[in-house]
C-alpha cells in the first residue's frame, strides 16, 4: 500500500514537473519576446512579430499610401477629383504602436501567456 502511494505520489510530481518546463519554455518562447504579439493589427494591418519601429514604419507607409489616393466629389453634373494629401490627412494616434507592443506585457506570467495565444487564435486589432 506505501508503495504504491509513493509511485503515485512520484508520478504526480513528475507531471507537474513536465508541466511546468513546459510552461516555462513556452513562456520564454512565446511571451518573452521583445516585439509585437502574433495577430496584432492596427486598423486591419498586420504589426505582429514587428518591433516598434518596424510598425511604426508599416503604419506610416499605409497613410502615405492613402494620402496618394484621389478623391472625387460629383455634384449634380460637376465632377471634381483631388488628391487626399489636399485634405491634410495625418496620422493623430501616433501611440497606437506603443498600445501594441504593450498587449500582453503586463500581468502574471499565466495570464500572460493565456493572452498572447488568444491574439494568435483570434487576433486582436487595435
Amino acid at each position: 500500500m506505501k508503495k504504491k502511494t509513493g509511485i503515485i505520489i512520484l508520478v504526480i510530481l513528475l507531471a507537474m514537473c513536465a508541466f511546468g518546463g513546459y510552461l516555462y519554455y513556452d513562456y520564454s518562447k512565446n511571451v518573452r519576446v521583445d516585439v509585437i504579439y502574433p495577430g496584432v493589427t492596427i486598423q486591419g494591418i498586420s504589426v505582429g512579430g514587428m518591433t516598434k519601429e518596424q510598425a511604426e514604419n508599416k503604419v506610416e507607409d499605409y497613410v502615405d499610401k492613402v494620402r496618394r489616393e484621389t478623391v472625387t466629389l460629383q455634384v449634380k453634373k460637376e465632377t471634381k477629383t483631388f488628391p487626399i494629401s489636399d485634405l491634410d490627412l495625418s496620422w493623430k494616434n501616433t501611440d497606437v504602436v506603443d498600445q501594441a507592443y504593450a498587449l500582453g506585457k503586463t500581468g502574471n506570467p499565466f495570464a500572460r501567456i493565456i493572452e498572447v495565444h488568444r491574439f494568435k487564435k483570434s487576433g486582436k486589432n487595435l
